[in-house]
């Protein structure tokens, strides 16, 4: 094994194990105390952060802020690195924002100059379009972080009618429409609630709590197989040119059977409970689109729209 080959080796070891002593190193590794000690001086100068205890039991402890060792990219795979974290930047706000140029940063740092102006051409070729939203998120990072840690939180949320204060587990944080929201157990109602990010005022972290939550992408697809007791089936007429223009991701448009004319029909099942919002939504598509079905929904269209219409 050559000697940059074992430093990383034994960097990726101390990394993992946290705590260790210079005869466990040798053992490990099958090298001498001398070796150990050689080695652990390089590491040291490249910035590995740990250091020695005193004492009978001592050995050396790894800080908690973890360097990984050297990683060789090819061009390819730096350009994917770059693009990905472009397109996050587009968010006015997402949890590791600092962290991002900083990677960025150190990625063409390494490499020549020509191909350093070619990466940074990359993202005048790619542009993935989100909803410019003004709402700021001062606390998406600790939300997200004490998500990672089950660790509960107390926050001030605006809920539009009153601020309300909260205790609550998150489960993740997720982003759509440019908005920000985090699913999170509410330790009060014991049930899992829905909070946007950029409605919450205030935040203090509290202690990590031993409770067997879901993760996001598992409470995401509870929430598709459960069924709601005002579930329905939406039956939709629309056009190809209302799929296209259309943004927000509510619609599952997969599901259309689509007629030789360019019109189709949509069968969804969806909530009463969101009946008004999903009015609004189907107004935007005009002329394009026409509820056949539930005749509620049908009802809370139209009556919107005479209001509007009252306007002028």
């Amino acid at each position: 094994m050559s000697k940059m080959r074992r430093l990383i080796d034994i960097w990726l070891y101390i990394n993992r194990v946290k705590r260790f002593t210079a005869q466990e190193i040798g053992v490990k590794f099958n090298i001498s105390l001398r070796t150990v000690q050689r080695d652990l001086l390089e590491l040291t100068e490249m910035g590995v952060p740990f250091y020695s205890e005193v004492g009978r039991n001592g050995g050396y402890v790894m800080l908690n802020n973890e360097v990984l060792p050297p990683i060789s990219f090819t061009e390819e795979e730096t350009a994917s690195i770059i693009l990905t974290y472009e397109s996050l930047k587009q968010y006015q706000d997402i949890p590791y924002k600092i962290e991002i140029d900083s990677v960025i940063r150190k990625l063409l740092g390494q490499v020549s100059e020509p191909l350093q102006k070619k990466l940074l051409s990359l993202k005048d070729y790619v542009l993935m379009k989100i909803p410019n939203r003004k709402e700021e998120n001062p606390f998406l990072r600790e939300i997200f972080q004490a998500a990672i840690i089950k660790q509960q939180i107390l926050f001030s949320y605006d809920s539009l009618r009153e601020q309300k204060d909260k205790t609550a587990v998150p489960l993740g944080i997720y982003s759509e429409n440019g908005y920000w929201y985090f699913p999170a157990y509410d330790l009060l109602y014991e049930r899992i609630s829905l909070f946007r990010v950029d409605r919450v005022k205030s935040i203090k972290g509290g202690e990590s709590i031993d409770i067997n939550l879901p993760t996001i992408v598992e409470w995401m697809n509870l929430k598709k197989q459960n069924v709601d007791e005002n579930t329905c089936t939406l039956v939709l007429q629309i056009s190809r040119r209302a799929t296209r223009d259309f943004s927000n991701s509510f619609f599952d448009f997969s599901k259309i059977t689509w007629n030789e004319n360019g019109t189709g029909i949509l069968l969804q099942e969806i909530s009463e409970n969101e009946f008004q919002y999903i009015a609004s939504l189907i107004a935007t598509f005009g002329s394009e689109a026409k509820i056949l079905a539930p005749q509620k929904l049908k009802d809370i269209l139209i009556l919107k729209l005479k209001k509007t219409i009252s306007l002028y």
